[in-house]
């Protein structure tokens, strides 16, 4: 059921003409009860002398309405996914990193990183992007994206220095699982001047968002 909220911006959508409303589907981080750390609502993990969020880009579309203005008597139809989504499955998976340092004695080496995905056992990025800018958008929180850059670049998996807010973008060789499927990623390589800092293994399971878009 939506809320309120929800309810109130597909009015405000609505009154400028057709629009959709789409539910779509993807993997959000956690932590397990018995960490002393949390997520805030950004979705980012305090620890000391720096924050850390992730991302996973496994995002569908697995709903889509259409509907015209209010002032016009029709009523509002259902689409299939394929019509909107017009993206080809991705091959391989790309998880977000993204580190906003205190200091700039870290360290962050991503082949330290393990990807645990049921049979597949615990998988090594293959490529990497970054150190790159933060994106600063609106609906973080769910989204699969903390990076801002074009994923199709990349090179070898290697340390990088972090001296300011960051995002590092690595790719893993497997098909990107469903929001049902749990994961759960382990961070074991940042460092601040050579002292480890702990991560704890942040756990991925399924979450959806709706987001309304004015129709073309």
């Amino acid at each position: 059921m939506m809320t309120r909220g929800v309810g109130l911006a597909l009015a405000l959508v609505v009154l400028q003409g057709c629009a959709m409303l789409e539910l779509r589907e993807s993997s959000r981080a956690s932590l397990n009860a018995g960490e002393a750390v949390r997520l805030d609502k950004e979705g980012w993990l305090a620890l000391p002398g720096v924050r850390v969020a992730v991302a996973a880009s496994n995002e569908r579309l697995i709903a889509v309405t259409i509907g015209p203005a209010l002032l016009v008597p029709l009523p509002i139809f259902p689409l299939p996914p394929s019509v909107v989504e017009t993206r080809r499955d991705a091959s391989s998976m790309w998880i977000d990193v993204a580190l906003d340092p205190e200091g700039e004695g870290f360290v962050f080496d991503p082949s330290r990183v393990r990807l645990r995905l049921g049979e597949d056992g615990d998988l090594r990025a293959v490529r990497m992007i970054g150190p790159a800018e933060f994106a600063h958008l609106v609906s973080r929180r769910q989204s699969g994206r903390l990076c801002g850059y074009d994923p199709r670049r990349g090179s070898v998996v290697g340390p990088v220095a972090i001296t300011q807010l960051s995002c590092v973008s690595l790719e893993f060789d497997v098909v990107p699982p469903a929001a049902d499927t749990t994961f759960a990623l382990s961070i074991e390589g940042l460092v601040n001047g050579g002292v480890p800092v702990v991560v704890p293994t942040l756990a991925f399971s399924k979450s959806h968002r709706w987001l309304f878009n004015a129709a073309p």
